[in-house]
């Protein structure tokens, strides 16, 4: 069909119109929902807001609550750790309060004790005080009495050269006499000390060393304290002093004293090292003078070297004479080791003999055939009563009787 200009035109214009009729309705529906929408959104927002408000205040009286809690755990942990302070420092004091209470007992038992031993000392220093002042004393009266009596001095130089003989290890009565008497054509001989030494071949007598002690301090000691020409005259009489006991000693006659094998020589002790030397040194034929004489002069350093070796000859002569005794206990020592070595043989073959009654003893128990163990264990399988469990056989042990 066809339609004219006119016509389409009110189509389109109709059309036109019912497009924008059914937009504006789009639209009124649209906006009717959206405004629906935003009063929904509204009305919630006020709920949230009442909501908001309500945790606001709720929130307000937690964090005071919060705080109150806090404060009163604050309080409550704080007095706790104070009382466990209190507790911690205590235990850790009243260990160190007993140490120091100890320590103080211990420092007043010290201070005691080192007074005790202070008051002791002192006691003990006046004692030295008082010996010291009698020692001197009794040097001073020594002095005075080696100077004035010749006799006291003849007493002292005994006593030194003794005292060298025990120090060297000889035995009174033994190895030595002391002012022994000897009656020489109705004369009595008396020198200070007469030594034995052994022989140099068996079956021979022993050989003696006569030793005279002949102190000669009152010139020695004069020339000590004296300055100038007197010091050559003290000097001179001391030399003169100890050549003049030399020959004394020539005139006794004591190296040839029957009975003692004194090789014809008589030693002459000077018990003051620097006195010897003195005059030896002022006088050397004062030596050789001697030698003629048949004297020998010692200081006490060349006494007690001769001392020594006099008792190193002894101790070997009695080491010779007791090696048959030492032969015959190494004999008997030998002796018994061997009856312990057979001891210990037969003490062997009890042990092997011990092991085989041992070994047939656990195989009669446990691992031999027909052992007890394998019966009891057979016994116990047929329903006798048992409290404990019998072992188990080991590998190899015997097989239990069917």
């Amino acid at each position: 069909m066809n339609l004219g200009q006119p016509d389409w035109i009110v189509l389109a214009v109709a059309g036109s119109l019912a497009l924008l009729a059914g937009a504006g309705l789009g639209w009124a529906i649209c906006y009717a929902r959206l405004h629906g929408r935003l009063a929904a959104v509204r009305e919630e927002n006020a709920v949230l807001r009442e909501r908001q408000a309500g945790l606001e205040e709720k929130g307000d009286h937690m964090r005071l609550e919060m705080e109150a809690l806090a404060g009163r755990i604050f309080q409550e942990t704080t007095s706790a750790f104070r009382q466990q302070s209190q507790a911690d420092i205590q235990g850790v004091l009243a260990p160190l309060q007993r140490q120091l209470g100890d320590f103080r007992q211990r420092l007043d038992q010290v201070h005691t004790a080192e007074t005790d031993q202070v008051g002791q000392l002192k006691n003990k220093l006046d004692t030295i005080e008082r010996l010291n002042a009698q020692l001197s004393s009794e040097a001073h009266n020594l002095t005075l009495a080696l100077k004035q009596d010749p006799q006291a001095q003849g007493a002292w130089g005994e006593m030194t050269f003794e005292n060298l003989l025990q120090s060297a290890g000889f035995q009174p009565n033994l190895d030595y006499e002391a002012q022994p008497v000897f009656d020489v054509e109705g004369q009595r001989l008396r020198p200070d000390f007469v030594l034995r030494v052994p022989s140099e071949r068996e079956g021979e007598p022993p050989r003696h060393l006569i030793v005279d002690s002949k102190v000669s301090l009152t010139d020695y000691e004069r020339l000590c304290r004296m300055d100038g020409d007197g010091r050559d005259d003290a000097l001179r009489a001391h030399c003169e002093s100890i050549r003049r006991h030399v020959d004394e000693l020539w005139d006794k006659g004591y190296h040839d004293i029957p009975g003692l094998n004194s090789l014809g020589r008589v030693f002459m002790f000077v018990p003051v090292e620097s006195a010897l030397a003195v005059a030896l040194r002022a006088m050397p034929e004062l030596q050789q003078h001697a030698a003629k004489r048949n004297v020998v002069l010692l200081s006490p350093s060349l006494a007690l070297s001769v001392l020594t070796v006099v008792a190193g000859l002894w101790r070997a002569e009695r080491q010779r004479q007791n090696v048959g005794e030492i032969m015959a206990q190494v004999g008997r020592m030998l002796d018994k080791l061997s009856d312990f070595v057979a001891d210990l043989d037969k003490v062997g073959e009890r042990l092997a003999q011990a092991e085989e009654s041992l070994a047939g003893a656990r195989a009669r128990l446990a691992t031999g055939k027909g052992n007890v163990l394998n019966r009891a264990r057979r016994i116990v399988k047929l329903g006798a009563p048992s409290n404990k469990t019998l072992p188990a056989p080991a590998e190899g042990d015997g097989e239990e009787d069917e």
